[in-house]
């Protein structure tokens, strides 16, 4: 197990980005929309040769369990449908920045990937 000083210098060593430093993002306001966009930044500057290295393969159920776990249960036969290229991309994302900074809020990071996103 890793301490969370760990996790984020892994993470830090795979990003292109160096404006930030371990100890500005344990400093992070968890409830400040600058940070969210702060670790997104991070995020979305590893290359993508090891974005996925980050994230264990065992950790990404598939696209069709999350899409059945939130939608009710119906009679049709055709398979639910599957998550968009955003929606896959957000999910390994938001897995980083939940390494970074664990107790941010969800409404804030999905606001900065939005914003990376595009």
């Amino acid at each position: 197990n890793l301490s969370q000083r760990e996790k984020i210098e892994s993470i830090l060593a795979k990003s292109d980005c160096s404006e930030f430093s371990v100890d500005d993002i344990l400093n992070f306001d968890k409830k400040c929309p600058d940070s969210a966009r702060a670790c997104a930044k991070i995020v979305q500057n590893i290359p993508q040769r090891y974005r996925w290295e980050c994230v264990q393969p065992e950790d990404i159920p598939s696209c069709y369990t999350i899409v059945a776990d939130c939608k009710k249960v119906s009679n049709r036969d055709k398979p639910p449908r599957p998550m968009n290229a955003f929606m896959i991309w957000a999910q390994g994302a938001r897995r980083l920045i939940n390494e970074l900074c664990p107790k941010m809020q969800n409404a804030l990071i999905s606001e900065a990937l939005g914003y990376y996103w595009r």
